[in-house]
C-alpha cells in the first residue's frame, strides 16, 4: 500500500503505516484520518465504513461448512455501510453461487448454513437471525 501512496492504520498503532507497539498504543482507536484501516474480523466488530474488502474469500469457501468461517464472512459484510468487496480466487464451489444469489437478491438476503443433521441455521438480513 506504501508504494502506490496510500496510508494503512493497524488499530491501536501510534499512527499510520506502522504496527502497534507495546506501550505505544492507542487501543480504544480504530479509524485514522487520511489513511485505510486493516483489521482482523474480530477487531471490526462494532464499526462500520463505507466499503469494506474481505480478503481470501476463497479460503472461506474450501472449508464452507465452518460455522466460524461462515460468522466471520456475515459479520465482515455487515460492517459495509455502502460497498462490500469480495477478494479470492473464484472457482466451482457452492458458496460461489450462494454469494452469486445474494448480490442478485437486492437489499433482503438468505444465507443457510448446513452442518451436521440437526445443524441448520438460516440467517435472513442483518438484523435478525433464525434458527429452523
Amino acid at each position: 500500500m506504501k508504494r502506490q501512496g496510500l496510508a494503512f492504520y493497524i488499530p491501536s498503532a501510534h499512527q499510520p503505516n506502522w504496527f502497534p507497539e507495546a506501550g505505544k498504543t492507542h487501543p480504544n482507536q480504530f479509524w485514522w484520518d487520511g489513511a485505510v484501516t486493516v483489521s482482523r474480523i474480530h477487531r471490526a466488530k462494532g464499526n462500520e465504513a463505507e466499503r469494506v474488502c474481505v480478503v481470501g474469500f476463497d479460503q472461506v469457501a474450501q472449508d464452507e461448512s465452518s460455522i466460524t468461517l461462515r460468522s466471520q464472512l456475515f459479520v465482515a459484510l455487515t460492517r459495509a455501510k455502502g460497498w462490500a468487496c469480495l477478494s479470492g480466487i473464484e472457482g466451482a464451489s457452492p458458496l460461489y453461487e450462494e454469494m452469486q444469489q445474494v448480490l442478485t437478491s437486492g437489499d433482503t438476503f438468505t444465507f443457510t448454513f448446513k452442518g451436521g443433521e440437526n445443524d441448520l441455521l438460516t440467517f435472513v438480513d442483518p438484523l435478525a437471525v433464525s434458527q429452523v
